[in-house]
């Protein structure tokens, strides 16, 4: 219960991550129809720090997606290792759990 607000954040950073994607593409066929129709100077600088604009914040988004899954993940480790161990503790000491074993 208390991973879920983490795992909705991750699901939202990966959303946004997946939009984002598109935009470079979409940029770079722009700035090329730019140059190939000898487009003013300005139009093409605009085009060319919105394309490092979009990449800068795809990158953001990556390494927090990423650092999220990563941190998600060794907390999950870290809860399933605990209530291995847990259970571990209440056998019983021939680990039989009450069974004959025929």
């Amino acid at each position: 219960q208390h991973q879920k607000k983490k795992l909705i954040l991750t699901g939202i950073l990966r959303l946004m991550n997946t939009i984002t994607q598109a935009f470079p593409a979409v940029l770079i066929s722009r700035l090329l129809r730019c140059i190939e129709s000898n487009a003013s100077p300005i139009t093409s600088l605009k085009t060319v720090l919105m394309l490092i604009t979009v990449l800068s914040t795809k990158m953001v988004l990556e390494n927090a997606y990423f650092h999220n899954v990563v941190k998600c993940s060794t907390e999950v480790r870290g809860s399933l290792a605990g209530m291995i161990f847990d259970k571990s503790l209440r056998l019983p000491v021939g680990g039989t759990g009450g069974s004959t074993g025929n």
